[in-house]
């Protein structure tokens, strides 16, 4: 099964089990090159800089970071899920939210930097602590994108 279709099947399979109304929409095909490599001159100058994606999912804030090695924050959306006064949050709920979410803010950390899916070098997440269902969602999205 290629990459793509695992994504849309994970994506059909959680809004299933999370009893959503419609499948969650995967927007176009995102594609890594995964023979590019990054050239070293001399004493490790590098020609093109590192970049790093990361997504947070732990609890009820879903989040999309890009950073270079430096440690410099290049983008950061996120969006909250927000209960009733006085409601905690839910994990079916909450992982609704991140499924709605989370590939529209991998977009905008993109498109925020000028950046094609080809450009980033590592792939992160939040593996813990946190709740299991919200952590699923960042997980699953992570693993599908290292393997395009």
């Amino acid at each position: 099964m290629e990459p793509s279709d695992q994504l849309a099947s994970f994506s059909a399979q959680m809004s299933e089990h999370y009893g959503m109304e419609k499948p969650i929409s995967i927007a176009g095909p995102l594609e890594f090159d995964l023979n590019r490599s990054i050239e070293l001159a001399g004493e490790a100058k590098r020609k093109k800089e590192v970049i790093a994606l990361g997504f947070e999912s732990s609890a009820n804030k879903i989040g999309v970071g890009i950073v270079n090695l430096s440690g410099e924050i290049l983008s950061n959306p996120r969006h909250t899920y927000i209960t009733p006064p006085g409601q905690g949050f839910l994990p079916r709920e909450t992982v609704q939210h991140h499924l709605a979410h989370i590939l529209p803010l991998l977009s905008t950390a993109l498109s925020d930097v000028s950046l094609a899916p080809s450009d980033i070098d590592c792939i992160c997440y939040t593996k813990g602590p946190g709740m299991g269902g919200p952590l699923q969602v960042s997980v699953v999205v992570a693993r599908v994108l290292g393997m395009l």
